[in-house]
């Protein structure tokens, strides 16, 4: 995992603010993450009171008979599990994991377990700016196999202007907190985010000049050492090949900001890395395949970027999904493609896409649920998990250009 030494250097910070919160040998600070481009690997992620060695014990019962372990000492852990191999879909995970100290100390964490995905009936269910905090009862209820999170998943990295840049930049307790205050979710379903701004805010925003970014880190580095994700982990893609599914996340955000102090996101330009991974991405599959993308800018201003091209590339999927802003929306342009905004807090500034079908100030989240050959997706009310609208539906996959 990429920059995962940087969290060394943020170590006693972690353990000073972990300790003072958890003092037993039990580990509860746990979360799950799909880890390969083929949806076959877990990575089983928690953080213990002291640095040791990371074992995780699973299986397809409570017994737990098969291992796996990660190398080094570390209070962070990543340690991941062929569950395509060993659990098999539509199925449940158990699993528990044990830290152990250079001198023998054991940290332990009770059994848990989670839903493999299903090859009959996929529930992905995606939150915008939750900020840390706790995802709704509604949301849970309908039992989803994954989590995704739109970007803005914490408030900042700077603690309000209380760390200096380098040490911002290497925070990743919002990110602990944002697992902390979801804790019983966490620990039994699959969570996959996407950055926005403020997951790599490490100074308060101020003045806009020409230049390298002063107060953000493009790089992600805190994201991608407490993530462990496919890919780039800053961008990323899976697929499930059961239902014909593929789900992309982009590193966009004030992508009007590139190339000046303000700046956020990696390049998303013509010619970039991130455009021409897309493009090959986006094409890969051909008509067959449903493919939701999902990111954290305005669907309207971003479409329009490089002369229409990322439209054209998000037209090759079945729908595009962004935690832009603080309301609810679902546009449809004149080609067919579908547009959603989504946000846990629905009730900011509304900026009304032009191709608005639906764009409502309430607090909202969006379920997806794939079946085999069919595709749904609508936005649901936030508190009760009622359809704010009616869903999209899509019978075969897209069509690629």
């Amino acid at each position: 995992m990429n920059f995962r030494f940087s969290f060394f250097v943020f170590l006693s910070l972690f353990c000073a603010s972990f300790l003072s919160a958890q003092t037993s040998d039990r580990i509860s600070l746990i979360w799950l993450s799909i880890a390969d481009e083929n949806a076959q690997t877990v990575s089983v992620s928690w953080a213990s009171p002291e640095p040791g060695s990371s074992t995780v014990f699973y299986g397809p019962d409570a017994e737990c008979k098969e291992t796996a372990q990660a190398d080094g000492d570390s209070v962070l852990h990543h340690v991941r599990i062929p569950v395509g191999k060993v659990v098999g879909p539509d199925a449940r995970c158990f699993y528990r994991v044990e830290t152990v100290t250079p001198d023998g100390r054991k940290f332990t964490s009770g059994l848990n377990s989670f839903k493999t995905l299903s090859t009959k009936e996929l529930r992905l269910v995606f939150v915008g700016n939750i900020h840390t905090k706790t995802i709704s009862d509604a949301a849970a209820r309908l039992d989803p196999h994954v989590i995704f999170l739109t970007g803005d998943i914490v408030p900042c990295l700077h603690e309000g202007g209380k760390l200096n840049k380098e040490s911002a930049r290497l925070n990743v307790l919002p990110f602990r907190r944002l697992v902390q205050n979801n804790q019983a979710l966490f620990v039994s379903t699959l969570l996959m985010p996407c950055l926005g701004n403020h997951d790599r805010e490490i100074a308060p925003r101020g003045e806009r000049v020409e230049g390298p970014s002063q107060f953000y880190d493009p790089e992600a580095t805190a994201f991608r050492t407490f993530f462990d994700l496919p890919c780039d982990e800053w961008k990323w893609f899976f697929d499930w090949e059961p239902l014909s599914l593929r789900i992309v996340a982009l590193d966009l955000n004030h992508t009007y900001d590139f190339g000046t102090s303000l700046q956020t996101c990696h390049d998303w330009h013509r010619g970039s890395d991130q455009f021409e991974w897309y493009d090959r991405v986006s094409r890969e599959g051909g008509e067959k395949r449903f493919m939701v993308t999902f990111q954290n800018e305005q669907c309207s201003a971003m479409r329009n970027k490089e002369n229409g091209e990322w439209h054209k590339m998000f037209s090759r999927g079945t729908c595009m999904i962004a935690g832009f802003g603080h309301y609810a929306e679902r546009a449809e342009t004149s080609d067919g493609m579908t547009y959603f905004n989504t946000s846990h807090y629905g009730r900011g500034d509304k900026y009304a896409d032009p191709k608005k079908v639906f764009c409502e100030s309430v607090d909202n989240f969006l379920l997806v649920t794939v079946r085999p050959k069919e595709f749904t997706a609508g936005l649901r009310d936030w508190n009760t998990g009622a359809p704010l609208e009616a869903s999209l539906i899509r019978k075969v996959g897209p069509a690629a250009d």
